[in-house]
C-alpha cells in the first residue's frame, strides 16, 4: 500500500516544476508514495499559509526567503535540497522612452518591485559595479500584476520582477535590461552573476526526525524529475501547461532560462548568504541565522554524495586586521620582484570592474598579464601566465571565485590572491582566508585603498 504524502508548491514553473512532473511521471509512485499536492497562487503567501496550517505539509517548494521568514517566526525549518537556479528569470525590464541607457540614468526613475524581492540583490550588485547610489532610485512597492498594470499606464519607468511577468512587460513594449545572470546594459552585454536565486525543497526539523526515509524518497523522485527536464525540456513544458495554467511557450521559456540542479555547492551557499543579508537589511528578519540553521546536507548525501560539494570546516582561527571594508590576513606577505614589473591577472565578469582594476595595475607601473571573466578562465590563465598577483571576484557565471581560488592554489599553494567582491559575508571571508587568500576587499572600493592594501604586504 502506498504511503500518502501531502506536499505544497507554488503555481510557478520556476519553483514547482519538479514537484508537478514527479507526480505526473509516476516518480513518487515508484518510491512507494501516494503524493497529493497543493499549489499556492503566489510564493509570497507561503510563509503565512504554512504558519496557519494546523498540520504542516511534509515538505514544500519555495526559495530561501520562505525559510528565513519561517525561522523568524520560530518555526524550525531547513532546506533539504536545492532544485533550480532561477536567477535568469529574475529580470529588470525598461519601458521604451524611459530615458534609461546607462545605469547612471536610473537616478530619479521609478522602478516597480515587490518589497524584499530577490531581484533587488541583482540591482545592488549592479550598482556596486557601476558605483551608483540606489537611494536615488524611487522603488514603488507593487506585486507583479500591479507592476505590469503600472508599466502599461506609463506610471513607472521599469519593473524589477520575474518570469512570466517580465516577458509580458516586453510584450507591452518594454525591453530587457539585465537579469541575475545576463546583462544587456550597453557596453556590458553578456553573462554576469549579480544574483544567485534558487528554488528549494524544505521541511520542518520535526518532519526530518520523524519521516527521514519518506523525505529521502521524495528527493529521489524529484531528482528523476530534474533529469527529465534536462533531457526532455519541450515535453516537460507541455506537461506543465495544464496544472500551472500557462501557455506552452511561456512554460518552455521559463524552463530554458533556469538551470536545474540539486547540487549543494559554493554557489548554493553564496545565494543563501546574499538573500539572508537582503532580508536582514530590509528588517524582514531580526538577526542573521547561522549557516547550519538554514539547511542540512544529510539527506542529499545519503542519496548521492556527489551532490554535496561544500566544505565548511575551519582551520585554526586566522587573525584578520580590518580597516573599513578591507580585510587583511595577519602575517600575509607579497614578494615584490626586483628586476621586472609586478604582474597581474584580473578576474571579474564585469568589464566595468576590470577597467577600474587596470588603474590599480597602472598605479604600480605593473604588467597586465591577462584578464578572465569566469572562474575556469582564471584557472587556465593562471597556469599559463603565472602572474604575481591575482585580483579575483567571487560571483562569476560558471563557477564561483571560491572554486577558482581552490583551483589556483592547487597549482601554486603560495599564490597571491586578493579578493574583491560584493559577497561580503562572514562565512565567505572566513573561507577565502582559510583557503589562503591574503586580502579581501568589499565592493564598492576606491583604487587608492586597493593599492595601499597591497603595498602594506610588500617584502
Amino acid at each position: 500500500m502506498l504511503e500518502h504524502v501531502k506536499l505544497w508548491g507554488v503555481k510557478d514553473p520556476n519553483i514547482s516544476s519538479q514537484l508537478i512532473l514527479a507526480k505526473q511521471l509516476g516518480c513518487f509512485e515508484q518510491e512507494g508514495l501516494n503524493v497529493s499536492y497543493r499549489l499556492l497562487q503566489s510564493g509570497t503567501i507561503m510563509p503565512r499559509e504554512i504558519l496557519r496550517a494546523p498540520i504542516k505539509p511534509l515538505a514544500w517548494t519555495q526559495t530561501v526567503i520562505t525559510t528565513l521568514i519561517l525561522r523568524e517566526q520560530n518555526l524550525d525549518v531547513k532546506i533539504i535540497a536545492p532544485l533550480a537556479d532561477i536567477s535568469s528569470t529574475q529580470q529588470v525590464i525598461l519601458r521604451k522612452g524611459s530615458g534609461i541607457s546607462s545605469p547612471e540614468n536610473l537616478a530619479g526613475k521609478k522602478i516597480g518591485m515587490a518589497e524584499g524581492a530577490a531581484i533587488y540583490i541583482a540591482l545592488q550588485n549592479m550598482a556596486k559595479d557601476y558605483r551608483i547610489d540606489l537611494s536615488a532610485v524611487e522603488f514603488v512597492n507593487l506585486f507583479p500584476q500591479q507592476q505590469l498594470q503600472a508599466f502599461k499606464q506609463r506610471k513607472i519607468d521599469a519593473i524589477a520582477c520575474w518570469e512570466p511577468w517580465t516577458s509580458r512587460a516586453v510584450e507591452e513594449g518594454g525591453f530587457f535590461y539585465f537579469s541575475g545572470a545576463h546583462s544587456n546594459i550597453p557596453g556590458h552585454e553578456g553573462p554576469v552573476n549579480w544574483l544567485i536565486d534558487q528554488s528549494m525543497l524544505m521541511t520542518t526539523t520535526e518532519h526530518l526526525d520523524k519521516h527521514y526515509d519518506i523525505l529521502c524518497a521524495i528527493i529521489r523522485a524529484m531528482a528523476r524529475a530534474t533529469q527529465f527536464i534536462t533531457e526532455n525540456l519541450k515535453e516537460a513544458a507541455r506537461l506543465l501547461t495544464e496544472p500551472l495554467a500557462v501557455g506552452y511557450f511561456e512554460a518552455r521559456n521559463m524552463l530554458e532560462h533556469n538551470r536545474y540542479t540539486m547540487r549543494m555547492d559554493s554557489m548554493f551557499r553564496l545565494g543563501l548568504f546574499s538573500v539572508r543579508e537582503l532580508l536582514f537589511q530590509s528588517n524582514v528578519i531580526s538577526r542573521l541565522p547561522e549557516e547550519q540553521e538554514l539547511y542540512t546536507t544529510e539527506l542529499l548525501a545519503a542519496i548521492d554524495p556527489q551532490l554535496i560539494n561544500i566544505e565548511t570546516s575551519r582551520q585554526e582561527q586566522i587573525r584578520i586586521t580590518q580597516a573599513d571594508n578591507i580585510y587583511i590576513r595577519e602575517g600575509a606577505l607579497i614578494s615584490k620582484p626586483l628586476n621586472r614589473p609586478l604582474s597581474f591577472l584580473l578576474v571579474d565578469d564585469s568589464s566595468v570592474i576590470r577597467r577600474i582594476l587596470r588603474s590599480v595595475v597602472t598605479a604600480f607601473d605593473g604588467e597586465l598579464r591577462g584578464e578572465a571573466t569566469t572562474g575556469r578562465e582564471a584557472i587556465a590563465q593562471y597556469q599559463k601566465l603565472s602572474p604575481d598577483i591575482v585580483m579575483m571576484d567571487l560571483s562569476m557565471p560558471d563557477m564561483t571565485g571560491l572554486d577558482a581560488i581552490h583551483g589556483i592554489l592547487h597549482i601554486h599553494p603560495e599564490a597571491n590572491i586578493i579578493v574583491l567582491s560584493g559577497s561580503n559575508f562572514p562565512e565567505t571571508r572566513q573561507e577565502v582566508f582559510d583557503m589562503g587568500a591574503k586580502i579581501f576587499i568589499a565592493k564598492p572600493f576606491e583604487v587608492e585603498s586597493v593599492t595601499q592594501a597591497i603595498q602594506a604586504l610588500f617584502t
